[in-house]
């Protein structure tokens, strides 16, 4: 009998503590709250991977993602970022251990306006627009791609204007000579640069224009050379970020954005990754690319794409006749900082791994 009790009790217990015991959480790195899920971040996640997690939906989270001004970069999270995961929304919950401050538009300001015998008029003044999303690099400058009428327009350092100088450097006066058809005028700005190698498209072959290294800036100081007869013009080297000698070329100066506008694009373009400006075959976050589409295919600077990069089909295990296709690849998110008609230069902002030549971009649609 007292077996039996034993029994009956202890199997009362072990049912008191099946109930009582709370369900644990879906995974360590995910808390459940009533408004949806709190989520932190860890090493190798995307906005991409979570909004697929979270949403079953990758490409919804530049819809759902919230900008906030506080955050230099908005498509860049890191390990241990907080985020806060509803149906209709992510954002960032916090960085750092500390807690992001919401954005709290202003309220509408009223001002009273008393008049005689008339009713009191309430002016509305309406809250000023949100900044708009921005990227700044200053390696912009460093070096790039030009086009076959960049290369038309350029002149070349004939020589420091002191006979003894080999290295010209910050402040050196030099010759340049030009085409004879070309309009030169005192007082322009001159890009120096050297290394102008073709760019060819690693599939068709196809040429796009030459890449570049930036070695500096000059000024035209006097079209005439000097006194007497010349075929030269004299400038002076305002800034130098490497030495420059002579041979190396000059071409008609475009000042880097300080700033570029993300814009909220909608177009539908996919381009090819045909060259990057440091000669490397594994490219990550900061580095420059050229892609095979330009603003004739209707690129914009600020344009946002997606990189890519396609796995090939395999033999299809259910229908050995025919290829089954392979999800891609996602590799990172890139900005588009400059257009030419036919191809564009872009920077890399993320990088889950390894971008190389020959991996593809789509643009993503509306950044919000």
């Amino acid at each position: 009998m007292k077996i039996k009790l034993k029994a009956t009790l202890l199997a009362i217990a072990m049912l008191c503590v099946y109930f009582i015991t709370p369900a644990p959480p879906a995974s360590a790195d995910e808390v459940k709250v009533d408004e949806g899920s709190i989520y932190t971040v860890v090493k190798g996640d995307t906005l991409w991977h979570i909004s697929g997690r979270f949403l079953n939906d990758a490409y919804k989270w530049p819809k759902v993602w919230k900008w906030n001004p506080y955050i230099s970069n908005p498509h860049l999270i890191y390990p241990g970022d907080v985020l806060k995961i509803t149906a209709n929304s992510m954002e960032l919950y916090k960085r750092n251990g500390k807690l992001v401050e919401p954005v709290i538009a202003p309220p509408l300001l009223t001002e009273t306006v008393k008049e005689p015998s008339s009713p009191v008029k309430l002016i509305e003044v309406k809250a000023p627009a949100p900044p708009a999303k921005t990227y700044a690099s200053r390696n912009l400058a460093k070096g790039g791609f030009i086009s076959d009428a960049d290369l038309n327009a350029s002149g070349l350092i004939v020589k420091g204007v002191l006979d003894n100088t080999i290295l010209l450097h910050t402040g050196a006066e030099v010759f340049i000579r030009f085409e004879d058809d070309l309009d030169i005028s005192n007082g322009d700005k001159y890009l120096i640069y050297d290394e102008a190698k073709e760019v060819l498209h690693p599939e068709t072959k196809k040429h796009f224009g030459y890449k570049i290294v930036t070695l500096g800036s000059l000024t035209i100081t006097d079209i005439t050379g000097g006194p007497g007869p010349s075929d030269v013009v004299k400038g002076f080297i305002d800034v130098s970020y490497r030495e420059i000698m002579a041979g190396a070329m000059v071409m008609p100066y475009v000042a880097p954005p300080e700033e570029i506008i993300i814009n909220d694009s909608t177009a539908d373009i996919n381009a090819v990754i045909i060259s990057s400006v440091d000669n490397e075959t594994e490219l990550g976050p900061g580095r420059q690319v050229m892609l095979d589409k330009g603003s004739n295919d209707g690129l914009l600077v600020g344009d946002i794409f997606q990189i890519y990069h396609e796995r090939p089909s395999i033999r299809d295990p259910l229908q050995s006749n025919k290829k089954a296709r392979l999800p891609w690849d996602d590799l990172g998110i890139m900005l588009i900082t400059r257009t030419e008609e036919i191809s564009s230069t872009g920077v890399i902002l993320h990088a889950i791994r390894e971008v190389h030549i020959g991996d593809w971009v789509r643009t993503m649609g509306p950044v919000e």
